[in-house]
This record gives C-alpha cells, structure tokens and sequence, in this order.
C-alpha cells in the first residue's frame, strides 16, 4: 500500500478515508463547485459582474475560481482515464505530472464556466463509477508514475484530495472559509 496521503495546508487526510467515503466525496464535487460558482462576489445581477468575478486572479501568479475550477476538471479527468488501466492489473506506466508555474496560463480564464462545472461534475461522477465497480482486491494494485510506484487507492484519495484542495484555494479568495 502506498504511503498515506496527509496536507497541512487544506487538511486532507487520508488515513481516514474509505473507499466508499472518496466516492461519496467525488460524486459531491459537482455540487460543491458550482455552489462556489455561485457565491462568487460580486452576487449582482449582473450577469456580467459575476462572470468578471469568476474569471479575476487575485494576483498575477494566483489562479481565477474559474482557472481553478478547469484544472480540477483536467486532473479529474486523467485520473478517470486512467484509473482502469490500473485496477485492471495491466500497472500501466505513466509520466510524471510536474506541477506549472504559478499563476500559469492554460487559457482556462477563455472557458464558459458553466461547460467546466457540467465537465468537473462529469469527471467526478465517471471516476466515482469506475471506482464504485471495482472490488476491494483491485485496489492495491500499482501504476508507475514518473519514479513512483502508486496504488490504485492512492489515485482515488489523491484526486479526491486534488479536488478539495483546489475547492478550498477558491474558498479562501472568496472569503468563505
């Protein structure tokens, strides 16, 4: 099994995660997101003020909600593509994910925030429903990325805590932590 996963930053910890707990968690994101959408200030009627609001960085190395938002939807996604291959037993060998310079530009800003929220939730669900068909025995089978040997439920916390990281970092600019 693969060393626990522990933030001091948001306060992730998987030591006290199931399996059942990360799907509920997962399946939750959706929801949880586009509640953040939501009261992302200003709350004007303005359609306009609110879309300005999603898409400001708080400063230049800093990302937007909705920059946060499109990333979190990116990494949900991989994970979802490939957690199979993993629980498969074919120890599927991927790269190293090297983080990005702060504040860099993926040209997420440019996206129509309700098609990332619809596409997060998505990807949440379809790694929720690749996990939810799994069976225990499954998960500790391992994929190498970069160096590292990591099992499949080390991917399933880990994109569980990718994404509540993330919802936390937006959080925090709002002011709603």
């Amino acid at each position: 099994m693969t060393e626990p996963e522990r933030c001091t930053e948001c306060g992730f910890d998987s030591t006290h995660l199931t399996v059942p707990d990360a799907i509920a968690g997962l399946r939750s994101m959706g929801r949880r997101w586009r509640e953040l959408f939501e009261d992302v200030p200003p709350r004007r009627s303005e359609a306009e003020a609110h879309d300005e609001a999603l898409r400001r960085r708080p400063a230049p190395e800093v990302w937007s909600p909705l920059e946060y938002a499109a990333h979190t939807r990116d990494i949900l996604g991989l994970f979802a593509a490939g957690s199979p291959a993993v629980l498969a037993g074919e120890h599927p060998v991927y790269p190293a994910v090297e983080p990005d310079p702060p504040g860099f530009d993926h040209g997420y800003n440019a996206l129509d925030p309700q098609t990332v929220l619809g596409e997060l939730a998505a990807n949440a669900d379809r790694l929720a429903d690749v996990a939810e068909g799994s069976r225990p025995a499954q998960w500790e089978r391992t994929a190498t990325i970069g160096d590292q040997e990591r099992d499949a439920v080390w991917l399933l916390f880990h994109a569980l805590h990718d994404a509540s990281h993330h919802l936390r970092d937006v959080e925090k600019q709002i002011g709603r932590e």
